[in-house]
């Protein structure tokens, strides 16, 4: 518990250092108010039975005012500050998850375990835990202050009260720990819950939903999975209000005990009415404190729960976090722009699968040349794409360049080198402009003479902002809904702006219209720049362009070689395009 409270302040310190001093200063503060009122009250009823006269009592009651409107101004400035240090706390805390997400290795990013341990950890942030702690403070801050008042007081009758206020304390972390436990048990349908609630207002789903009637099993869906969890909250509740009943009998049981002995002691002349004011107040709160500070400390001991998720989660972030551990490397000395890339025995298999998605991958790219890679779905052609991106890391054998082996190049340097369109491309909702250059510098030439090679400057000219333009209307009522094939069009624009020194294009024509692929593929040469390109396509009408063509079937590489010397071996490749062939007019792709 030491070593789990200890954790927890660090954790506290060096994360949210004003968040956590706010805290402590305002609790005490608060603290402070119930202390002063009930010296106030006794203060006020003595002056009032030794007939010091209204005048005297009055001051004394404006003095108990002025102090509890001061501690109230102090109190809505550290409230003030504490939302402030807390905003800025919760999105330090929100930017760190968001960068845990982009420099995780990319399978991972959507692995149940991690999506799970993320909102389990976070009963140890300073975020989540700080507010309760500060309660523990006000609790422990109250009960120091009534100490010395109730210390007169009989032993035997304080005894009482500190065994009622112990079974009070005892039913309430009795039904914390059954609500911590549903929480994290309802962790992974809550991400159900919200992919269905994304499913059903989400644009990009609309057209889908209205078109295959997909309401009624989408909702169906949804009851299933939050009939499960109220089915799970109906027993919750039920013992919550058994428990709060026997509570609340307890309590009344202790309030009477506490009336009943100081009136006792008023009667047999022992205390004045200004001490009884005090004493029943003073020992009310003292059992009240104590409710309170055991309470909050159970559900702090939560926390400690929490933190065995948050070690695992940091865990789990760190060791598949080779990309970002790769920055701190020293930059080898390798040139990708002219590096020989080689597959050397390189097989892949995504965590949890039964079989190999790719099987001794043997592959030499060669720099300045177009290749292609072709199969059928599922063949592998994707996954061979990311693990040279190393979205992806080989379960066995190593991918170099020029001898080099790509996980000891530092990631941020490799990346910034290749120039990518995916087949499932992203749009954001920002400016057009923003879409193409990101993080790159602008330069209003070479966005031109991009937007031109891919097709895109005539249609940039009728954006009722140009390139100023939002796409989607999520952020922007004015924002345009671009074709697939225009947004194809965009993430074209993007490679060519980025004129990285390698190119790969993932199906860069499946949402193009059959003209503008073929303007494309005219212009292909033109849009590699003699640059290492490497081109997957399912239409093998377009691989004819290329110097070296790949035909992977079922994650292994069955055929190498040019489209003539492929159609030569009458082999897997001839099959393949024959097959398509037959749907086209011969001379389709010609000039």
């Amino acid at each position: 518990m030491v070593n789990n409270t200890c954790f927890l302040i660090r954790e506290a310190w060096n994360r949210s250092r004003s968040y956590l001093m706010v805290v402590i200063i305002k609790n005490v503060m608060e603290a402070a108010i119930p202390l002063i009122n009930i010296g106030g009250i006794g203060i006020v009823v003595k002056s009032i039975l030794e007939m010091e006269g209204y005048n005297a009592a009055l001051r004394k009651i404006l003095f108990f005012v002025g102090l509890n409107l001061l501690i109230a101004v102090i109190n809505n400035v550290l409230s003030v500050v504490e939302n402030n240090a807390m905003r800025k706390s919760t999105n330090v805390l929100q930017f760190g998850y968001m960068e845990d997400c982009v420099n995780i290795d990319y399978h991972f990013v959507q692995d149940k375990t991690l999506l799970n341990l993320k909102p389990k950890s976070m009963g140890a942030r300073p975020e989540f835990f700080l507010n309760l702690w500060g309660k523990c403070i006000n609790g422990f801050a109250e009960i120091a202050g009534v100490v010395a008042l109730i210390a007169i007081t009989s032993p035997v009758f304080i005894f009482l009260i500190v065994i009622l206020s112990l079974m009070i304390i005892e039913m309430n972390i009795f039904m914390d720990k059954k609500e911590f436990h549903y929480n994290q048990e309802k962790v992974e349908d809550d991400r159900k819950l919200d992919y269905l609630y994304d499913v059903m207002t989400n644009y990009k789903y609309a057209k889908e939903i209205r078109m295959n009637k997909a309401v009624q099993l989408i909702e169906s869906k949804y009851d299933t999975v939050l009939k499960k969890q109220l089915q799970t909250l109906k027993m919750l509740i039920r013992e919550k209000i058994g428990v709060e009943c026997l509570s609340n009998a307890v309590t009344l049981i202790q309030l009477f005990t506490v009336y009943a002995y100081f009136t006792y002691q008023v009667y047999a002349g022992n205390i004045d009415l200004a001490e009884y004011t005090v004493m029943v107040s003073s020992v009310t709160l003292f059992a009240t404190a104590l409710v309170s500070l055991f309470t909050n400390v159970g559900k702090a001991t939560t926390n400690f729960k929490a933190i065995d998720f948050l070690k695992e989660y940091e865990q789990v972030v760190k060791e598949n976090s080779t990309n970002r551990a790769s920055n701190e490397l020293q930059y080898p000395d390798v040139d990708l722009a002219t590096g020989i890339i080689r597959f050397d025995n390189v097989s892949f298999k995504y965590p949890g699968a039964d079989r190999n998605t790719l099987s001794n991958i043997c592959l030499d790219i060669q720099p300045g040349k177009k290749t292609a890679l072709v199969g059928l779905n599922g063949a592998g052609k994707s996954t061979l794409i990311m693990l040279l991106l190393r979205l992806y890391q080989p379960t066995e054998g190593t991918i170099y360049i020029n001898d080099v082996d790509i996980s000891t190049i530092p990631f941020k340097q490799y990346i910034a080198q290749f120039s990518v369109v995916l087949q499932d491309f992203a749009l954001f909702a920002y400016s057009l402009k923003e879409n193409i250059v990101f993080n790159e510098e602008y330069d209003e030439e070479k966005i031109e003479k991009c937007l031109e090679r891919s097709g895109l400057f005539e249609r940039v000219g009728t954006l009722p902002e140009g390139m100023e333009t939002s796409l989607f209307k999520e952020l922007d009522t004015n924002g345009v809904e671009l074709s697939g094939g225009e947004g194809q069009k965009v993430a074209l624009a993007r490679a060519l702006y980025k004129n990285g020194s390698i190119v790969i294009m993932d199906e860069p024509t499946s949402a193009f219209d059959p003209l503008a692929e073929y303007d494309f593929f005219k212009r292909l040469e033109e849009l590699s720049e003699g640059k290492t390109t490497l081109f997957v396509s399912h239409r093998l009408s377009s691989t004819v362009f290329c110097d070296d063509i790949v035909v992977l079937k079922d994650g292994c590489i069955v055929e190498e070689g040019t489209h003539d010397t492929l159609m030569a071996n009458n082999s897997t490749y001839r099959e393949l395009f024959d097959m398509q062939a037959k749907y086209y007019e011969k001379g389709t792709f010609d000039e």
